[in-house]
């Protein structure tokens, strides 16, 4: 088993819990003759944080290659100036973006969706994310990530030079699913 490490602080288990990151499950839905249809989670497996499901149209339309589907997710943290300067993952005067990752490995798809941005001065901060993905787009399983990642590096104080530089590096991940 291939071992990773990174040279630059990332999100850990301890950043986790005193974040108070409270992702909220997904809503999927489709539009029909100009009108949303939600599309129903059916057996549901896993924690708030990792989880699978299966997408069910209670009136038994949609299809991925004739309709579009769409997500509509929302999330939370309570004290994210635990993520700056020494002991976080960024500089003091950073700005660290919040971003949907997903995969759709049989269509041979994936994307980042940009839906937030933190700073050492946010106070509680709520973000929402609504993505739709165009009919034939998505095939199979569809995989989510919630990440963190380096929207703007700063200007790291001298007791700062450790961290990630570049922007676009990702920082962690909060939370995933598969439907």
């Amino acid at each position: 088993m291939a071992e990773t490490f990174n040279l630059y602080p990332v999100l850990s288990d301890e950043h986790c819990s005193a974040l108070n990151y409270l992702p909220s499950i997904p809503e999927f839905s489709y539009t029909e003759d100009y009108e949303d249809h939600p599309l129903v989670l059916d057996d549901v497996k896993g924690d708030a944080f990792s989880w699978t499901a299966q997408l069910q149209d209670p009136r038994c339309v949609w299809y991925p290659d004739t309709h579009n589907v769409i997500i509509h997710k929302k999330c939370s943290f309570s004290n994210t100036k635990i993520l700056f300067g020494p002991g976080g993952i960024a500089p003091h005067n950073a700005v660290i973006g919040i971003a949907e990752n997903w995969i759709s490995s049989k269509s041979d798809h994936r994307g980042i969706i940009p839906f937030g941005e933190i700073t050492a001065d946010s106070e509680s901060s709520e973000f929402e994310l609504e993505f739709k993905f165009e009919k034939s787009k998505v095939k199979g399983s569809l995989q989510f990530q919630t990440i963190l990642y380096l929207k703007k590096p700063g200007a790291p104080d001298t007791n700062e030079m450790y961290f990630a530089a570049n922007s676009g590096t990702v920082l962690g991940t909060l939370d995933r699913c598969e439907v």
